[in-house]
């Protein structure tokens, strides 16, 4: 009974210990633990209402920005990975999922797309011809679900170092595209 008593607090401890920010959002335990895409770090930023002063603040861990500061993709790179994001969130539209039809009246009935809707497809559809299938996988997993260059790899059943290249000449593509 003693070895259940004492695991039991374990795991209570455990869950005590790790910071709970909402659902699926938590601190990294130690430095250099697997990334979940809801991850957060803790920094100290400036106040926007007293710039004088430091306060603590938790911010999302993006991996494209990761990859930036160690040196492994350019600012270029980075900025072509944040319109792509933007792109394809608004080419996604307003809506929680995209397969799932919502409402009572059918699809062809619901009315028009906006003219922002249109244009983020049009210039998503663009990016995606341009980078090929095989580059539209790979920024789909780097950018929107903001997956780790490892886990791509073991997605893929690819070596680290082979989809880190494809990843880097993807993103020299999307930036001469945009550039």
């Amino acid at each position: 009974m003693a070895n259940r008593s004492s695991a039991l607090s374990a795991t209570f401890q455990r869950q005590v210990d790790v910071q709970d920010f909402g659902p699926a959002i938590r601190l990294r335990d130690r430095p250099g633990a697997p990334a979940n895409p809801h991850d957060v770090v803790v920094g100290l930023g400036t106040d926007p209402d007293s710039p004088e002063t430091q306060v603590q603040r938790a911010r999302r861990v993006v991996q494209y920005e990761t990859m930036l500061e160690r040196g492994t993709i350019t600012a270029e790179q980075v900025e072509a990975c944040e319109r792509y994001l933007a792109v394809a969130g608004a080419a996604e539209g307003a809506r929680a999922r995209s397969l799932i039809p919502t409402g009572r009246l059918p699809a062809w009935m619901r009315g028009a797309p906006t003219e922002r809707l249109v244009k983020a497809t049009i210039d998503l559809r663009s990016a995606r011809s341009a980078i090929g299938n095989n580059g539209r996988a790979l920024m789909d997993l780097l950018v929107v679900e903001n997956l780790l260059i490892s886990a791509i790899a073991e997605r893929r059943r690819e070596d680290r170092k082979t989809t880190l290249g494809q990843v880097q000449a993807t993103l020299t593509r999307l930036a001469e595209h945009w550039g």
